[in-house]
């Protein structure tokens, strides 16, 4: 199609701003804001919000390779409020980073600028959002994908990320089921990736089996095992199907509210949208 305007873009989304570093000339900027531009579009049909209401309120910032190195697919900074893509890596980890940046909007909201709705609790938060949070973390948590990414280490065990690693795979499921498929927005786990871990666990089993002079599984029956994925730190097709109902509630929990700024993504009871006192201002400069 026609490629898409800054002011095309702006219209759209309503984001804070945009910013692109100095390794991108005119035609790396047109294919940036292009392929943001439908991603983002992609995104609000997944999620069913507007798409005005993926910038949270306008106070949401994107960033072409305009901050830090290249050296991790893609970063979302709460301090800035922004989303980061880096040059050469950032293509598929958009729907991580930006249910970093919804994760870190609730929180915000309440005043707790590093916080993730998906490691805290709120008093303030309208009970059918609170308990869709706490659905959604429980049942990871008594997953296999929880267990594995708990194993591997502390940073794969985080809730954050372990949630922004079930969205990002969340994103291409619903899409399939739509034969839909935007690499730019989610680059998804194939089964040629799944296989490839289960072949690198088994060399590794057996291996020890020879250390210890025990006869090995053989491939079959390993690949049955939970062994056989326990450095795979992203959710299976199986574990996907049992969760998507969970991060599903997230999204039905949640109401669009118009404002001068944007669309602001509701997650207050009333009660708690009465309480001047606990309002803050998250008022943010432009990029």
């Amino acid at each position: 199609g026609a490629d898409v305007t800054p002011e095309m873009f702006s219209e759209a989304f309503g984001f804070r701003g945009v910013q692109f570093g100095n390794w991108t000339n005119g035609s790396d900027r047109q294919a940036a804001l292009n392929e943001a531009y439908d991603a983002f579009m992609d995104l609000a049909e997944v999620t069913g919000l507007s798409p005005r209401a993926l910038s949270l309120n306008g106070e949401l910032g994107l960033s072409f390779g305009a901050r830090g190195s290249g050296s991790a697919n893609a970063h979302y900074e709460s301090d800035e409020v922004v989303i980061n893509l880096t040059k050469t890596r950032g293509a598929g980890s958009l729907a991580h980073e930006w249910w970093h940046a919804l994760d870190n909007y609730f929180m915000r909201k309440e005043g707790v600028a590093h916080g993730f709705a998906s490691t805290m609790t709120s008093e303030n938060m309208r009970p059918e959002l609170s308990s869709a949070f706490k659905e959604l973390t429980e049942a990871i948590n008594k997953s296999e994908f929880g267990r594995r990414s708990d194993l591997k280490g502390e940073y794969w065990g985080r809730m954050a990320e372990k949630t922004a690693r079930l969205f990002g795979e969340w994103v291409v499921l619903k899409q399939q089921r739509q034969s839909v498929r935007n690499h730019f927005l989610s680059r998804g786990i194939d089964e040629s990736t799944i296989d490839m871990y289960r072949n690198l666990a088994y060399f590794y089993h057996v291996s020890q089996c020879r250390d210890k002079e025990i006869e090995p599984m053989s491939r079959e029956e390993f690949a049955k095992s939970k062994e056989a994925l326990i450095d795979f730190p992203y959710p299976t097709p199986e574990e996907l199907s049992a969760l998507d109902g969970y991060m599903q509630a997230v999204f039905d929990a949640l109401h669009q509210e118009t404002t001068d700024g944007g669309i602001i993504l509701s997650d207050r009871s009333e009660e708690a949208q009465d309480c001047k006192n606990r309002r803050i201002s998250l008022d943010r400069q432009p990029l």
